[in-house]
């Protein structure tokens, strides 16, 4: 019989009862405990942009060619608009491959996503008083010896027939939602499974104890053999944005992420790491931080990456029935992006220069004598910046300090300009529009600042 505690309030919001204390779902790799007294490493804007580079020279260096992640940020979306870079930091026209395991599209996926959870969760809640919020995490057994992609195809599979089976389907659910995450420790990649499972009424222990040994029936059928003890948890939360971060790894609520899962956790036992985590840590050089050899890493980061099919996030059809019912709800303490009165405008000639030279995404190094040898990426200044004409400053330095490499009259290729009537004159191609026409705007609606 699974020894489940009593109802336990945690420090952190997120209450959970009906199950053992969640870390112990981490045991099978290396046990996770943070403490209140840590405090999370707030990343810059840029650093999302650093392991994206990293990543694409990491895709070049070992010769992986067509992956979408190579191309990210240092392409436009078309070829016949100019990109614009505006002042309240965000950018247009600029193609993105919104991939999961992409530093860059990970940050909007994860926040898109933690807004979709935050307005099923709270209709459902207002909907039906009595509805409660089962959060059910699932794991295998893994070792070196253990491919990622070996163990995701296992996983998804004990995990697909256990949501069919009858012991699920007899909960009679409102909705469930499906999150994956993935860490690597001395003992490989650990994937591992976070589902929501939402009702009316508790689940009871009878039924957690039931679905427990359901699971692992079932990974027996596959030659897998789950300590329930470990590899099995249903704990119940009442914070419905707590829940929501916990299942979208949302990059914002830094704090409360890392008192559970995300991918900011600090880790008690220094071999395990989030992957995003062990990217950021390359990307910057850090290697010192990392008890693996360089080699090791960059094997791991390639396997991680280049993980196909994979569905980070996955809702049953009637959690897509409660989104479209939810689309329209106003969340309290929703932020809005500043609307932009000026942009730095790149033509296409232009852009295509800059991400030739590595002008883009690079990340500054000097020589022993301290002269620049690569200099810092125009994308990194902008997301940094929070003065436009600073950025439009370092635009014309590197266009300087590089003129050998660029063409001639470059310069007149790119302008700062003030926008007029609250319109940008071209349209913007923004990250989730993934069949926007080209559209081209005359000079002269232009004004200079």
């Amino acid at each position: 019989m699974l020894n489940l505690c009593s109802p336990v309030k945690s420090n952190s919001t997120f209450p959970h009862s009906l199950s053992r204390p969640s870390a112990a779902v981490h045991n099978i790799c290396d046990s996770v405990k943070v403490s209140q007294t840590q405090s999370a490493t707030q990343p810059s804007n840029a650093t999302p942009l650093v392991s994206l580079r990293y990543v694409q020279q990491l895709l070049a260096k070992h010769n992986i060619q067509k992956h979408k992640t190579s191309y990210c940020c240092n392409r436009q979306f078309s070829t016949s608009t100019p990109t614009l870079l505006l002042d309240n930091q965000k950018t247009t026209n600029i193609f993105h491959c919104r991939h999961t395991s992409c530093a860059v599209c990970s940050k909007k996926i994860y926040a898109d996503k933690n807004s979709q959870l935050s307005k099923v969760f709270t209709y459902v809640s207002r909907k039906h008083s009595a509805a409660s919020f089962h959060i059910m995490t699932l794991t295998i057994p893994h070792t070196q010896q253990h491919t990622l992609a070996d163990r995701m195809e296992i996983l998804a599979a004990i995990k697909r027939r256990l949501m069919d089976h009858k012991v699920v389907k007899q909960l009679n659910l409102l909705f469930f939602h499906t999150t994956l995450e993935i860490v690597y420790s001395k003992n490989g990649f650990h994937p591992h499974y976070h589902i929501m499972l939402c009702k009316i009424s508790e689940i009871t222990q009878q039924q957690i104890q039931a679905i427990a040994n359901q699971y692992q029936k079932i990974a027996k059928a596959f030659k897998v053999a789950v300590n329930i003890l470990k590899g099995f948890t249903i704990g119940q939360t009442t914070s419905i944005a707590a829940a929501a971060t916990y299942l979208s790894k949302a990059q914002d609520l830094v704090n409360l992420a890392n008192e559970l899962v995300s991918d900011h956790k600090q880790y008690s036992n220094t071999e395990t790491y989030t992957l995003p985590q062990l990217i950021s840590l390359a990307a910057n050089n850090q290697f010192n931080k990392i008890v693996y050899s360089k080699a090791r890493v960059e094997k791991v980061i390639l396997e991680f990456i280049q993980l196909k099919n994979i569905n980070y996030f996955r809702g049953c059809k009637k959690y897509d029935q409660f989104v479209k019912l939810s689309a329209n709800l106003q969340l309290p303490n929703t932020k809005k992006a500043a609307q932009p009165t000026k942009y730095i405008q790149i033509n296409p000639k232009a852009f295509h220069a800059l991400a030739k030279n590595n002008l883009l995404l690079g990340s500054q190094v000097l020589d022993s004598n301290n002269n620049v040898i690569q200099f810092e990426g125009l994308l990194n200044q902008h997301r940094t910046n929070t003065d436009l004409n600073d950025t439009f400053g370092y635009l014309l330095y590197i266009i300087e300090k590089n003129q050998h490499k660029l063409y001639v009259g470059i310069v007149n290729d790119v302008a700062i300009v003030n926008i007029q009537n609250n319109q940008l004159p071209f349209q913007q191609f923004s990250f989730s529009n993934k069949s926007s026409p080209s559209v081209s705007c005359p000079t002269s609606q232009l004004v200079a600042a």
